[in-house]
């Protein structure tokens, strides 16, 4: 049960909007067909 709530504790603290991570994808669907991106890597910006 600890374990639990600290995890449920560090994502609201912690962890990153829905909305951010759609925007991520949609800069990445949106670019021109001359530009690859092969990898994303989203990470909240605060840190704990």
């Amino acid at each position: 049960m600890a374990v639990r709530e600290g995890v449920r504790r560090n994502m609201a603290e912690l962890g990153i909007d829905p909305g951010a991570v759609a925007r991520t994808i949609a800069f990445a669907i949106e670019q021109p067909q001359d530009v690859e991106i092969g990898e994303i890597v989203v990470r909240p910006t605060r840190q704990g």
